[in-house]
């Protein structure tokens, strides 16, 4: 059965826990590098149980979103679909691809329903929307992990850098290969089809700046100085603004191209 996702002046509730799972996870960074003057028990003992407990509910939400609750949409009848997901705009414009023509002289309901299962590749594409949480996660933590280390000069910070841009690379491989499979079966209207290429060509640039940021990282044996060093947080940081950007991008391709107001 789908979780109700109600909406919450005018977005929906997975989008507030996402934002709160933000504004935790600044707060828990905050605390623990002494940033805040707050108790540092708040660290170790309550923040990071709202955080993970938030973020749990947010994944739930996106998983339902994602591969429950629009195949139940589809299904059913517009009259029984639930008010949120037609205010919140939840239901890719790619479930179109997901339904079969009727056959002649057939009625809709005649198509077997095997017909109607996606394809492997196109399954596989489906879970770019789970996997695309990882390397903005790790791509973030990377931008505030290099900015204490390497532009502050926080030592402790420094050497988590370099692990933590492997991850990025290793979270983004699966990421760009899910997403172009998802770009190819999607069933774009005039209106979503820009935002995709838009959504496509941003995030391979961020694939490629991730890339030439490993190259930098690893020829330089992880000694960053000089021209080496400014080159590596120019690569870096601009790779976290621009998958910002086309984050907003995939949002409006799900939610519709009024999702972000700008």
């Amino acid at each position: 059965m789908p979780l109700r996702n109600p909406v919450l002046f005018s977005y929906p509730l997975n989008i507030w826990l996402g934002l709160l799972a933000l504004c935790l996870l600044t707060l828990q960074i905050g605390i623990g590098t002494r940033l805040l003057k707050l108790p540092f028990w708040l660290h170790t003992r309550v923040v990071w149980i709202a955080l993970a407990t938030v973020v749990a509910f947010h994944g739930f939400y996106g998983v339902e979103l994602t591969f429950l609750a629009p195949r139940a949409w589809t299904a059913a009848p517009a009259s029984e679909c639930p008010p949120a997901a037609a205010s919140a705009a939840v239901v890719p414009t790619a479930l179109a691809a997901d339904a079969s023509p009727p056959p002649p002289g057939g009625a809709v309901g005649d198509v077997d329903t095997a017909a109607r299962r996606p394809r492997f590749w196109d399954l596989v594409g489906r879970y770019h929307p789970a996997l695309v949480h990882l390397p903005l996660a790790w791509l973030l933590l990377l931008g505030v992990i290099d900015f204490m280390g390497l532009v502050l000069g926080r030592e402790e910070w420094r050497r988590w850098g370099y692990y933590t841009l492997v991850f990025v690379a290793v979270s983004v491989v699966p990421t760009v290969i899910t997403g172009l499979l998802r770009a190819r079966y999607m069933n774009a209207d005039e209106i979503t089809a820009p935002l995709i290429v838009i959504h496509r060509t941003l995030n391979l640039i961020v694939a490629g700046a991730v890339l030439a940021a490993l190259v930098i990282r690893v020829s330089r044996r992880g000694r960053l100085s000089g021209a080496a060093r400014i080159a590596y947080l120019l690569v870096v940081f601009a790779a976290v603004v621009l998958v910002i950007i086309s984050g907003s991008y995939g949002g409006r391709i799900v939610y519709g191209p009024d999702f972000v107001p700008f």
